[in-house]
C-alpha cells in the first residue's frame, strides 16, 4: 500500500521592522498571536523563543519568517533568525502593499502589517505544498535570505554606494562647467574646492571598484563571473550588478521569475466598459530601481552586439513596437540567458535556439517577448488566479490575481 506523504504545517511569523520596535505576528493559518518586541538582542531571542513554543504545540509544523526591507532597521533581526538557520523572507514592500490592497485592507497599523506579513507567507507557502502553481510563492521564495547572501549583500552596497559617488562626481562636473562661464577672478576659489573634491571622489571610486573586484573574483563568485561576461551586452558593471541581485540563481526554479524579481513584469489595469476605454499596461517596478538601469543599459548593447536579442529587437521594431519597450523585452531576455547558462554551468551559445528565435518563435516557450498594444507582455501563469486558501473558503470563487 502506498504511503501517504505527510504534509508539513506551515507557521509563518510576519514581522513589522522599525527603529526600536518588531511587531510581530504568528500565524498558523486560523489564529494570529501578535507581540511586540524591541529591535535589540534581548527582543529579537525573546521573538525566537516565543516562535519555538508556537511551533512545539502542532506536529509537524515549520516555521517561517517574513519581513519587509527597511534600508538597515531589518538587517539585525534578518542575521540572528539566519544564524539560527531559520528560513526568512524579505520583501519590498510594493509587494506587501499591493496584497493589502488586494484584501481590501483600508487601515493601516503596524500590527495589520505583520499579520499580511503572515497571512502572505502562509498562503504561498501552504499552496505551493498542495502543488498549486502560485505566483506569490515565486516572488517570495525569491527573496530568501541565506548565509551565503553576507557577500551578496555587501556587493549591493558597494555597487549602489558606486553609483552614487559617479552620480555626485557628474553633478560637481557640470557645477564647474557652470562656473567656468565667469571672468578669470570670479569663482576661482569655488573652482579650487571642487576640484579638490573631485580628486578624493576619483580616489573613492578607484577603492570601491577594487573591493567590488575583489568580491566577484572569490572563487565562489569567479566562475558565475566568467561566464557572464561571455554573453554580448553583459560587461562588468551588469555581471557585478547580476551576481549582486540573483547569485547563482539557487533560490529560482523558473526562468520567468527572475524578470518578476527585477520588476520587469507587467501589470494591466483597465476601468470602465465605455466605448473607448483602453487597458493601461506598465513594468511592476517591484524591485531594484538601480538593478533595472543596469539591465536596460546592457540591453542597449545587447540589441547590437547579441545575436538573439538584435532578431528579437527588429522583429518588434517592425511591428512598430516603442522602443523604451523593445528594451525592457530585451532586459528580461538577457535575464533569461544568465538564467540559462548559470543554471545549466555552461558559457553563451550564440546558436543555442537561434532558429527558433529567426522565426520569432523560441522552442523553450520562456521568450513570449512580443508586446501587444506597443506594451510588453511578458507571459503571465495560465491562470492569474492565484490560489488562496484564507479567501477561497466554501466555494466561493473569488480569486486574486497575480502581481
Amino acid at each position: 500500500m502506498k504511503r501517504i506523504k505527510r504534509i508539513k504545517r506551515i507557521i509563518a511569523v510576519g514581522i513589522d521592522v522599525s527603529k526600536d520596535k518588531l511587531d510581530v505576528s504568528i500565524y498558523d493559518g486560523k489564529n494570529h498571536i501578535t507581540k511586540i518586541y524591541t529591535n535589540k538582542e534581548e527582543g529579537i531571542e525573546n521573538l525566537i523563543r516565543d516562535s519555538k513554543e508556537a511551533s512545539k504545540k502542532i506536529i509537524d509544523s515549520e516555521l517561517h519568517f517574513v519581513m519587509e526591507a527597511t534600508g538597515t532597521y531589518h538587517t539585525k533581526v534578518l542575521f540572528t533568525l539566519t544564524n539560527n538557520n531559520y528560513p526568512v523572507y524579505v520583501l519590498n514592500p510594493l509587494i506587501s502593499k499591493r496584497y493589502s490592497e488586494e484584501q481590501l485592507r483600508r487601515t493601516s497599523t503596524d500590527k495589520i502589517a505583520s499579520k499580511l506579513l503572515a497571512e502572505y507567507a502562509y498562503s504561498s507557502i501552504s499552496s505551493h505544498l498542495l502543488g498549486i502553481q502560485n505566483e506569490r510563492y515565486n516572488i517570495l521564495v525569491s527573496s530568501k535570505f541565506d548565509k551565503s547572501n553576507e557577500d551578496r549583500l555587501n556587493l549591493k552596497i558597494l555597487l549602489r554606494t558606486l553609483e552614487g559617488l559617479k552620480k555626485t562626481k557628474t553633478r560637481i562636473l557640470n557645477q564647474l562647467e557652470a562656473l567656468n562661464q565667469y571672468p578669470d577672478q570670479l569663482g576661482i576659489d569655488a573652482i579650487k574646492s571642487l576640484k579638490s573634491i573631485l580628486e578624493e571622489i576619483d580616489k573613492e571610486i578607484k577603492n570601491l571598484e577594487n573591493k567590488i573586484s575583489e568580491i566577484v573574483k572569490k572563487e565562489e563568485n569567479r566562475n558565475l563571473y566568467e561566464k557572464l561576461k561571455t554573453i554580448p551586452g553583459i560587461g562588468d558593471r551588469a555581471a557585478s550588478a547580476i551576481i549582486a541581485y540573483f547569485g547563482s540563481f539557487s533560490s529560482f526554479d523558473s526562468p520567468k521569475q527572475a524578470p518578476s524579481y527585477a520588476g520587469l513584469t507587467p501589470l494591466i489595469k483597465k476601468s470602465g466598459k465605455s466605448v473607448g476605454a483602453k487597458e493601461i499596461y506598465h513594468i511592476s517596478k517591484i524591485g531594484s530601481p538601480y538593478l533595472r538601469q543596469i539591465l536596460f543599459m546592457a540591453s542597449l548593447s545587447a540589441a547590437r552586439y547579441n545575436d538573439q536579442c538584435h532578431i528579437l529587437y527588429e522583429r518588434l521594431l517592425k511591428e512598430g513596437k516603442a522602443k523604451k519597450l523593445i528594451y525592457v523585452a530585451i532586459s528580461c531576455k538577457l535575464l533569461r540567458q544568465t538564467f540559462g547558462i548559470i543554471k545549466n554551468g555552461r558559457v553563451y551559445d550564440p546558436n543555442f535556439g537561434l532558429m527558433d528565435v529567426e522565426k520569432g518563435n523560441n522552442s523553450n516557450n520562456n521568450d513570449n517577448e512580443s508586446i501587444k498594444d506597443n506594451k510588453v507582455n511578458i507571459p503571465f501563469p495560465k491562470n492569474p488566479c492565484l490560489y488562496n486558501p484564507l479567501i477561497n473558503k466554501q466555494g466561493t470563487s473569488r480569486c486574486v490575481a497575480g502581481f
